[in-house]
């Protein structure tokens, strides 16, 4: 994933992130800051929370602003997102696909919406199977609800 930050008259900044990849100090400054398990932030921040993404902006800023506190970043909600890269959103396709719990007008909705924020949509893994039982929910869908991340910049 990408996390990017667009400040208001500034350039932007983009940072590679996987929140595995964070290190300890960082994880437990995340813990301090929210209140939350580093798992629990995990969750929120790809669920659009911006007490964690805030979190996350504040510790990669003090890779290179050290003294940076926390309580001095402060930014337009709009200036954060995460984006998904290339090689996630085909692996989440193909997990979608996959997945026989969800209802099939669901995944089918969700598949289309996936393929069309991948640059080259052909995945191995059958697409999901047209239906017409039900209707998705917004969870269901990435590109439909507002507190979610953008998927990738069309």
């Amino acid at each position: 994933m990408l996390f990017k930050y667009t400040p208001e008259g500034a350039e932007p900044q983009e940072w590679p992130f996987a929140p595995e990849k964070l290190m300890s100090s960082e994880c437990e400054a995340i813990e301090k800051v929210t209140g939350m398990t580093y798992q629990e932030f995990s969750v929120k921040i790809l669920d659009g929370s911006v007490m964690a993404r805030r979190a996350l902006l504040w510790v990669l800023l003090k890779r290179t602003e050290p003294t940076l506190r926390h309580s001095q970043v402060d930014f337009p909600a709009g200036a954060v997102e995460l984006q998904f890269e290339q090689h996630e959103l085909k692996a989440l396709r193909d997990a979608i696909s996959a997945d026989d719990t969800m209802d099939n007008d669901a995944r089918a909705k969700v598949v289309d919406a996936l393929d069309e924020q991948i640059e080259d949509p052909e995945v191995e893994g059958p697409k999901a199977p047209e239906s017409s039982d039900a209707s998705p929910s917004s969870e269901t869908s990435p590109t439909t609800s507002t507190s979610r991340p953008k998927l990738a910049s069309a």
